[in-house]
């Protein structure tokens, strides 16, 4: 998910609205708002990171996580799963488990809208319940401006130090080509990017043939395999990876 300069928030003092357009599906984005995902996405190493997410993903489940800010402090917030559509809304009250200096311990309401956009995905919070406490309003309002700002699903892709192939559909509609071709970008060992004419989400099935070439090809070109007097017995999965490599 690249950094999206079309990131607003605002605040009547008793609900905050903010919304971002992010480079990523919304099945993307609601996984990073209900799985361990929280854990490795928001925050910055400078200000606060996630731990110790669980959720029980259903209407009426309990969600609970650790805050845990750069000055070592953990601090402990959670909350119910009030409404889930699947991966366009999620709406869930919010806690903290300790006094927070405007907003104490009162429970808000977090309403999530995934919105699906040529670009990736419209995100669109509603969180209310400030009444009377426009100081937290105001602060919480900053607070989402400055996550939505920064928010990088695609962090992991610097870390994939083997060659990679991005492979992708030209109809598909719901990871669209522009997410693929951020990728190639981002990735620091893509050997190269395949759109299919008219193909959608699922080139595996649509595209067989395709699919087998482009990896039997990373196999035979990128695969270290001893030479016969050196080999030694192969095990697992890469003895298959290998044979195959060969077999092409």
């Amino acid at each position: 998910m690249m950094h999206m300069p079309s990131v607003r928030s605002m605040t009547n003092g008793e609900t905050i609205m903010a919304s971002a357009d992010i480079g990523a599906s919304p099945e993307r984005i609601f996984r990073a708002l209900v799985s361990t995902e929280v854990e490795q996405w928001w925050g910055s190493a400078d200000t606060y990171r996630m731990t110790d997410w669980s959720a029980d993903l259903r209407i009426g489940g309990h969600w609970n996580v650790t805050v845990r800010w750069a000055d070592g402090r953990d601090l402990p917030a959670s909350g119910q799963f009030v409404e889930i559509a699947a991966p366009r809304r999620i709406v869930q009250t919010r806690a903290y488990e300790w006094d927070h200096p405007t907003l104490g311990r009162r429970q808000t309401t977090v309403a999530w809208l995934l919105e699906p956009i040529a670009t990736g995905t419209r995100v669109t919070i509603c969180h209310g319940g400030f009444a009377g406490l426009s100081e937290a309003a105001a602060e919480h309002a900053e607070g989402w401006g400055r996550v939505l700002a920064t928010l990088d699903l695609d962090t992991g892709l610097a870390a994939i130090e083997a060659p990679t192939a991005v492979l992708v559909g030209t109809g598909d509609r719901l990871t669209p080509p522009a997410h693929a071709r951020r990728m190639a970008e981002r990735l620091p060992r893509c050997v190269g990017l395949t759109e299919l004419t008219g193909l959608g989400h699922m080139t595996p099935t649509e595209a067989p043939d395709t699919v087998v070439s482009l990896i039997r090809g990373l196999v035979t070109d990128h695969l270290v395999t001893e030479s016969p007097s050196q080999s030694q017995p192969q095990s697992g999965a890469a003895a298959a990876v290998a044979e195959e490599g060969r077999s092409a």
